[in-house]
């Protein structure tokens, strides 16, 4: 009996691990991308891949809500995945249907001048 209450110790206590090195990940990636990163639209594609396939990952352990954790990651790598800046308005605001943004407006047009091919003048203009 001892034996199974410290097993079920012990997988408690990697499920809190699992979830804080999935939140520290999380983090440390969006501040990555923000801070020292160009993107074309095959390099936002790319990223929306691999942290799709980190998700998953995450995603095995079942107390993990890797969705919720890599949500900011997830959305950022949808706006460097579009295809020009006006598409965000498809996605922002009243046309956001069941998207919860976890990124505020000045958040996503920060995100957008991570695009080399994106223009400046248009994302400044952008309403959101």
């Amino acid at each position: 009996m001892f034996k199974e209450s410290s097993q079920l110790f012990t997988l408690s206590v990697q499920n809190i691990l699992i979830d804080i090195v999935a939140e520290m990940l999380a983090a440390r990636l969006e501040g990555c991308f923000i801070k020292s990163h160009k993107f074309n639209q095959l390099g936002g594609l790319r990223l929306e891949r691999e942290i799709r396939m980190l998700v998953a990952h995450f995603s095995n352990h079942d107390h993990c809500s890797a969705r919720e954790v890599f949500s900011r990651l997830i959305q950022i790598a949808t706006i460097l995945n579009l295809e020009t800046v006006h598409e965000i308005v498809e996605f922002w605001g009243d046309n956001s249907g069941a998207i919860s943004w976890r990124l505020n407006s000045t958040e996503v047009k920060t995100i957008l001048a991570l695009r080399s091919d994106f223009k400046q003048e248009a994302i400044k203009s952008l309403h959101l």
